[in-house]
């Protein structure tokens, strides 16, 4: 008999979707041997479609960071404040370099930074895909011991280091606005190894599930497995290099804003705000903006108005690190398990009753 869920991200019936089921879809579309090859469709609407999503999911992160002000500083001085502090210090010191002269230093410099991001994207992937699939599991009353949570956690690893590949492969080619950010270390061979080991770590997780599952009476719902099996197909079997670089980013997204969704509410309803509805769309809307005009609109408007023609796109390389890497600070901060946005959304808000005068009439939120 399936458990019902005891809470949802947005609605018991797409909160699967949102979390898996949409990124399996999109792979057997785009996949040119069992779909047929779509990519045609990544253009013009489409394309921007994704790229708002995706900036939405930047913008939304800072607000569940930093929607207590400096109080948030404080308690996270780490990734709130000193990795933002570094960040503008090193792209200062890296445009200093590039205007005193030494063109070539800068451009290692942000050579480097460059790899390291996308040495981290894989990272912060799985560990999105393991957060969202234990909300999930635990939404449908599943209850797996501290070793089968282990091997949840680190067995989607493997995925993410056959995705460091794409910059530490051999022949890759792996380049950001024409910056070369190959280093090829990991011969041919090593890329079937690779990819059978995350194929056998993933084979463990799933035996493993479906024993929790069967454990607790019910089957692993799709926000579990296919949050998984959506890691493996893109990041083992991705359909191309464009779907991988438009439509990945786009599917972490929307994994990314159904827990939002959550969370914003249930600390809107906590705070006790009257018209929980209209905040959420203003919250929304402005994180789509922010995000759009930080990740998208500011470094081409940038390195449109500047020339830099020794190092071609160096502000917008430098943004694009920024905000990737506080980003990557800031959901390992504010998403952990014992975090006050994982416990909202696992339990429901902690609603403190507070005296008010009998004149004053209690306000009902407008969504819950």
């Amino acid at each position: 008999l399936m458990a019902i869920p005891t809470r949802v991200l947005v609605h018991r019936r797409v909160d699967g979707w949102l979390l898996g089921g949409v990124g399996i879809v999109a792979w057997l579309l785009l996949t040119p041997s069992i779909g047929g090859d779509h990519s045609t469709v990544l253009t013009g609407w489409v394309a921007g479609a994704f790229l708002v999503v995706t900036s939405t999911h930047f913008g939304a992160s800072y607000h569940l960071a930093y929607g207590n002000g400096w109080s948030d500083v404080r308690r996270h001085p780490l990734a709130l404040g000193l990795v933002p502090a570094l960040g503008v210090l090193v792209s200062v010191v890296v445009f200093a370099t590039y205007l005193g002269g030494a063109q070539a230093l800068a451009a290692q410099m942000v050579r480097n930074l460059l790899i390291l991001v996308f040495t981290l994207t894989g990272w912060h992937y799985v560990k999105q895909a393991f957060g969202v699939g234990m909300l999930s599991a635990r939404s449908y009353g599943m209850k797996p011991t501290g070793r089968e949570i282990k091997l949840w956690r680190y067995g989607l690893y493997p995925i993410w280091i056959y995705d460091l590949l794409r910059v530490y492969g051999v022949d890759r080619g792996a380049s950001y606005r024409q910056i070369n950010i190959a280093v090829p270390l990991v011969p041919q061979g090593g890329e079937s190894v690779l990819r059978w080991l995350a194929v056998a770590c993933l084979i463990a997780v799933a035996a493993s599930m479906i024993r929790v599952a069967h454990q607790a009476r019910t089957l692993p719902p799709m926000g579990l497995w296919g949050a998984y099996l959506t890691g493996a197909l893109w990041f083992l079997l991705p359909p191309a290099y464009l779907a991988s670089a438009v439509v990945l980013p786009g599917i972490h997204a929307v994994q990314y804003l159904a827990c939002v969704h959550r969370a914003e509410i249930d600390w809107a309803v906590e705070r006790k705000e009257p018209q929980v509805r209209t905040l959420w769309l203003s919250l929304f809307g402005g994180a789509a903006a922010g995000g759009l005009l930080a990740s998208t609109w500011l470094p081409s408007m940038i390195d449109g108005s500047s020339t830099t023609p020794a190092l071609p796109g160096l502000f917008g390389s430098l943004l694009f690190v920024y905000l990737n890497l506080h980003h990557y600070a800031i959901d390992a901060t504010i998403w952990r398990s014992s975090g006050e946005h994982v416990k909202r959304i696992s339990k429901g808000p902690a609603v403190v009753d507070v005296p008010r005068p009998a004149s004053t009439p209690v306000a009902q939120p407008a969504l819950v």
